[in-house]
């Protein structure tokens, strides 16, 4: 095997040209797909991961407010907390977060609301860790230890037409359907960085337990482990505990509407990463098909010589394997440089659109090239290249030498 590989580095240097064409395809082809593959990685772990924060990786709640979420039952809610809180967070590197979230009346300087707007009252280490709301303030400040302070997304400020030091007064429910007005400082405005966080108003838990009238508990227990993808393994945990039997215990994925949306956005992104990769590899087979079959007369004369079948075929497979191994990596390692400036950078697609949708999709979407992605193109380019030599080196090597050598070069 040894004489085969040489004499395949030999017909590479011979035909220079032709290696260079060949190998400057590979390079092409895997490159785009690195920047592709890691775009749309990039896209759909941004979509999660924002979802995931804003959800909780895993809900805890009572199955009764899980069967009238969508109205938003008040009445329905962890009476205490404290006690769901401790055990949780018992389990190792596990946080969890009383949350009440509700629909109110909002306006600024006025008695009777104007705005329909969603407000959220968790603690302030949630907005902190979780969120990190405090960095994404783009006017005034993070929250105080004042309880009567408020942050608010930035489109939800737009339309209340609310700037810092303002006196928003909002209009809620308590838990048995009572009025409650509750007024707020407006100490800052911040851009989240997705549609639905910036339609927000942030209020301590304190705030919120008031206005629901609810002095010790929550609508939901948001609890986060170390990774968003492990939400189902974690969720799996909590149930387990004796301190939460007979609450609902839900993954974020398996959430409504989170449970569609993750469905529908990785059939979308699989489709797109689907055609990148299909229209990738037919550049690189399409080429490497050509190059051999250009050189069917060259099967003939090999095998007049007398070279085996297996070895005729073998040598076209191992100039493949050469410009295939050579084409994937330097492929990979060009297409890694846009992909991590995708990364660090990512592609501003503007708050008018992100604004408009109710998925959590952010401004700015990054990309995110991994170790993975790049052993997987190289892969792919790799075994692309050889296919793409091995195919029609067997129906070359298959016809009669003399009827080969007829073949025009």
């Amino acid at each position: 095997m040894v004489w085969l590989a040489r004499m395949a580095l030999r017909n590479l240097a011979r035909n220079a040209r032709r290696s260079l064409l060949t190998g400057v395809a590979v390079v092409v082809g895997t490159a785009l797909l690195t920047v592709g593959l890691s775009w749309i990685n990039g896209v759909t772990t941004t979509i999660f991961s924002n979802a995931a924060d804003l959800a909780g990786q895993v809900r805890v709640a009572t199955p009764a407010f899980v069967l009238r979420e969508a109205r938003l039952p008040l009445y329905e809610n962890l009476e205490q907390t404290d006690a769901l809180v401790q055990a949780v967070q018992a389990l190792p590197g596990v946080r969890a977060y009383p949350a009440i979230r509700t629909q109110v009346t909002a306006t600024v300087d006025e008695d009777i609301g104007e705005h329909i707007a969603p407000i959220l009252g968790a603690p302030l280490p949630y907005y902190q860790d979780v969120l990190g709301l405090p960095a994404k303030v783009v006017q005034g400040r993070g929250h105080g230890p004042d309880p009567s302070e408020a942050v608010l997304g930035a489109a939800i400020a737009r339309d209340l037409g609310a700037g810092i030091g303002d006196d928003l007064v909002v209009l809620g429910q308590t838990q048995d359907g009572s009025l409650s007005p509750l007024k707020l400082a407006v100490v800052g405005i911040a851009e989240t960085g997705n549609g639905l966080g910036d339609r927000l108003i942030f209020v301590p838990l304190e705030r919120a337990r008031w206005l629901a009238d609810i002095p010790d508990g929550g609508l939901e227990l948001l609890v986060f482990g170390d990774d968003f993808r492990a939400a189902a393994a974690l969720a799996a945990r909590i149930r387990a505990l004796p301190e939460l039997e007979g609450l609902s215990v839900q993954a974020w994925l398996e959430r409504e509407p989170y449970d569609q949306l993750e469905q529908i956005v990785s059939k979308i992104f699989n489709f797109l990463s689907g055609i990148i990769v299909v229209v990738t590899a037919m550049v690189v087979l399409n080429t490497m098909l050509m190059s051999v079959l250009e050189r069917t007369s060259e099967v003939g004369v090999l095998r007049a010589m007398g070279m085996k079948r297996s070895h005729t075929v073998g040598l076209f497979v191992l100039e493949a394997m050469m410009l295939g191994g050579a084409g994937s990596a330097l492929g990979v390692l060009v297409g890694s440089m846009p992909a991590l400036y995708l990364q660090r950078v990512g592609v501003d697609l503007g708050d008018e659109i992100t604004a408009k949708v109710d998925v959590p999709v952010s401004a700015v979407m990054h990309g995110l090239h991994t170790p993975q992605i790049a052993g997987r193109i190289f892969l792919l380019g790799f075994v692309i290249a050889v296919l793409g030599a091995a195919l029609p080196a067997v129906r070359a090597a298959s016809i009669q030498p003399v009827e080969a050598m007829r073949r025009k070069k």
